[in-house]
């Protein structure tokens, strides 16, 4: 908001019969709500009211936010790591089919999302509803002659460390707590409770009119709203709350685009005619470097596949010279080893070293005793063994690890 020099802005909460709406403006780098009101609607001529409120609250310098409950709505929030618009979309998609027992085919959704955590996460709300949601209140926006930046859903604007809010303009039978919904059997004690915690949450980012008769509860949507937007939250996401289709959005700044085209047009137009005057010197200038510049990143590719062969026949004839001569009689105690094995095993693994022998094995006997094989060939003994059998084959797959044994073990 900061970086755009935004001065005020205005929220429209449309609610069945009736329409409230909040202005909010900075002053000394303190933002307020400096004006709240609300009409009832009539529903044979609705434009009325939201022509009145929308008088009351707008202005041209200013942006204008729509908000409110669409039919057939569902808010939910979820965990994500901090991702870039085009994949956090994604997640969404992925999502939705976590929280929802059936997804619409004809569907929209707006989300927004939250600074990072200290775990690195950030909190996602999303708010899912039908395409054709929208028909009704595009029709309200065209009748009233309203333009709007953007709509919201109020509840978009929660963080994962709120408290409990309960809106019944929102949802009359529920209330949302730490990122569920939970039936309210009191209403009126759930709007007192939603007050009480409420209201120091939103004194922290902005000043409340001191009036008695001041609504606190009435116009905590249009707060809510306002939170987001003064938090920077709405900047985040604005791509990602984008759902009102372009001819209901305005169109800001057409004069300073306009002087903006026309320089960056002159701009060309002289560097153009400066460029034309130097540049065939520039240009021989530029060919000859350019040259040199191959001619040194040749030299310098040529220097090191050189420095590379070198290096690894250097590391070749270290490893040549660092080998062990290796264990003369490994093909007779490789015989030795085969031949002690009964003739129903078969080796399907086999690994030598000078450490020992890692061997996997496949036999039908389960109960074969491979201690009683192998330590009579004086040679090894069983360092490790494992074996296992799945469901209800018939062959029992043996890994095990030979070491050899040392001089003191071969004499018992």
């Amino acid at each position: 908001m900061e970086l755009l020099g935004i001065k005020n802005f205005a929220v429209l909460f449309f609610a069945p019969g009736i329409v409230r709406g909040a202005k909010f403006e900075r002053a000394d780098k303190q933002w307020r709500l400096s004006r709240a009101t609300q009409e009832n609607v009539d529903e044979n001529n609705p434009a009325v009211a939201w022509k009145s409120v929308l008088k009351q609250i707008s202005s041209r310098d200013g942006l204008l936010f729509i908000s409110g409950a669409l039919p057939e709505g569902v808010f939910f929030q979820f965990k994500s790591a901090e991702l870039s618009a085009r994949e956090q979309r994604g997640a969404v998609e992925l999502e939705l089919s976590r929280h929802l027992m059936k997804i619409p085919e004809n569907k929209d959704f707006q989300f927004a999302v939250s600074a990072p955590g200290e775990d690195l996460q950030v909190g996602v709300g999303v708010y899912l509803f039908p395409e054709t949601a929208l028909n009704s209140v595009s029709a309200r926006m065209t009748q009233s002659s309203c333009h709007a930046d953007s709509f919201i859903y109020p509840f978009l604007a929660l963080e994962s460390a709120d408290p409990e809010i309960f809106i019944p303009e929102l949802e009359p039978e529920f209330a949302f707590v730490r990122g569920a919904w939970n039936p309210v059997n009191d209403v009126l004690d759930a709007k007192i409770r939603t007050a009480a915690m409420w209201e120091p949450v939103i004194e922290k980012c902005m000043l409340l009119p001191k009036e008695d008769d001041f609504d606190f509860s009435a116009f905590l949507p249009m707060l809510l709203v306002g939170r987001m937007v003064i938090s920077g939250k709405f900047s985040r996401s604005r791509q990602a709350l984008s759902i009102l289709p372009e001819k209901l959005r305005p169109v800001r700044f057409r004069g300073h685009i306009i002087v903006t085209v026309i320089l960056l047009l002159l701009l060309g137009v002289n560097g153009l005619w400066h460029y034309s005057r130097t540049w065939g010197a520039d240009f021989r200038q530029y060919r000859a470097l350019q040259n040199e510049s191959k001619k040194l990143k040749r030299s310098i590719d040529t220097a090191r596949r050189n420095s590379k062969k070198q290096l690894k026949e250097q590391k070749e004839m270290e490893r040549v010279i660092a080998s062990a001569a290796g264990d003369p009689d490994v093909v007779a105690k490789l015989a030795m080893l085969s031949n002690a094995l009964p003739g129903n095993v078969l080796v399907s693994y086999i690994r030598w070293s000078d450490s020992g022998i890692d061997m996997t094995l496949q036999c039908e006997d389960s109960k074969i005793d491979l201690p009683g094989i192998i330590n009579p060939l004086g040679l090894w003994k069983i360092g490790q063994l494992q074996q296992r059998q799945t469901g209800d084959s018939a062959v029992a797959t043996i890994s095990l690890k030979l070491v050899p044994m040392t001089k003191r073990e071969v004499k018992k």
